[in-house]
């Protein structure tokens, strides 16, 4: 879906579970909820994150609540969200598993469009891990930016070509293409980052 500001994936599971994550920094199991997209007008200022002070082209948040919330905002108020953000580099090869993605981000002037798109196992565009990544308690990037959210940060970045960024560049909204989505990174605050091996 576009809603104006990102192209937001809204997975469907008919008669099976969604997926869900546990262990490490959570206090319990999660449900798979959607799949948030955030590029820059360049290929440095792409991220709501940084690893090592540097930003990349894109950054997909793959959002995760506790069973029972029927939306995320709902689930963020009662702190039971868990945002799992994976960095996209720039490489001349493109990313096979984006191109499901980008022939449906320019099909509407209009925000709020929503199509559907082939099925799409989710460990291809967001891939298991277990160590090798950051996490902290922060907020939602979007408004209302609500507090006590749980991050993920994947550590090591997937690849996009050039040519797939310049195509979510060119996502169009409501008056004007849609070149950069992303909240200005945040000053830690006192936030505590844990780095697990």
């Amino acid at each position: 879906m576009n809603d104006g500001h990102t192209i937001i994936l809204y997975p469907e599971y008919g008669n099976c579970s969604p997926p869900t994550i546990s262990g490490g920094p959570l206090d319990g199991v999660y449900e798979l909820y959607s799949l948030n997209l955030r590029w820059g007008s360049n290929d440095e200022e792409g991220t709501e994150h940084m690893i090592d002070n540097k930003r990349y082209a894109m950054e997909m948040q793959v959002t995760f609540v506790r069973p029972g919330h029927r939306n995320v905002y709902i689930a963020a108020d009662a702190g039971d969200v868990i945002m799992i953000a994976y960095m996209y580099q720039t490489t001349p090869v493109d990313n096979p598993y984006l191109d499901v993605i980008l022939p449906h981000t320019g099909k509407s002037s209009k925000p709020f469009y929503k199509c559907q798109m082939e099925s799409l196992p989710l460990s291809l565009l967001a891939p298991c891990f277990s160590k090798g990544y950051f996490s902290y308690v922060g907020s939602l990037t979007y408004p209302p930016c609500t507090e006590d959210v749980r991050w993920i940060v994947q550590s090591e970045p997937l690849s996009i070509s050039c040519r797939q960024i310049k195509r979510f560049r060119k996502t169009p909204m409501l008056y004007c293409d849609l070149k950069h989505n992303t909240r200005p990174v945040q000053e830690l605050h006192g936030r505590e980052v844990i780095y697990y091996e």
